[in-house]
């Protein structure tokens, strides 16, 4: 089958001019332009980005634009594995495109650790300006399939807990099951920040989020 395509309807012409924010030498920062298309986010554009630098990231539309800014430690980023859940732990600031300050990223945390009926967390330094919005905890069992030559995890959400705030230690409730019923379980925790004043758990709070840092552990 043949098909004759139009390659000419999307022109990558425009572009935007992004900076990453102060970052310790040993992390390195990844900024990510994405177009809004009737309601979901197509990348635009990729690239890693040098401290105090400016760079230029292409897009269709800047003012229909958004800007991710990705933290991560330089070792987790060049790990060829995830045993130690290296991917996972990253920071993002989550802008408009017409938002031109670096911003501040929340620190990286350290992974979530059980001890019983008790999840410890690393909560994040304060940010001037950034408001604390909420502590948000997902246990997932990982589904190991089979890609290429090799497998992967895939989670698969179980169980969700969301706490008002940044906290460092939550209760945990009786578990709906058990977590001896597979080989190995995930618990990945976030919290989130915004600008504005920190919005009832929710939607809202969502559409408010514009930093997010997190974490997780494998079981």
């Amino acid at each position: 089958m043949r098909l004759n395509l139009d390659l000419s309807q999307l022109q990558f012409q425009k572009s935007i001019s992004v900076t990453a924010p102060n970052h310790g030498s040993d992390e390195i920062v990844l900024g990510v332009v994405a177009q809004d298309m009737n309601g979901i986010l197509i990348p635009t554009d990729v690239k890693k980005l040098p401290v105090g630098q400016a760079m230029n990231l292409k897009a269709l539309d800047p003012s229909q634009s958004y800007i991710l800014k990705v933290l991560q430690k330089q070792s987790d980023f060049n790990s060829v594995t995830d045993t130690a859940n290296s991917r996972d732990r990253l920071s993002v600031i989550y802008t408009a495109a017409s938002e031109t300050s670096a911003g501040q990223f929340l620190n990286l945390v350290g992974n979530p650790r059980v001890q019983g009926q008790q999840i410890f967390l690393e909560s994040p330094q304060p940010v001037a300006n950034i408001q604390p919005y909420a502590t948000y905890l997902v246990l997932s069992e990982l589904q190991e399939i089979a890609v290429g030559k090799g497998t992967t995890k895939i989670p698969l959400s179980r169980w969700e807990i969301y706490a008002p705030g940044w906290t460092s230690q939550i209760n945990l409730p009786q578990q709906p099951l058990s977590v001896s019923a597979t080989p190995q379980w995930r618990w990945e925790a976030s919290f989130f920040g915004g600008v504005d004043t920190a919005a009832d758990l929710g939607p809202d709070m969502i559409q408010k989020t514009t930093h997010v840092t997190r974490s997780s552990i494998d079981f």
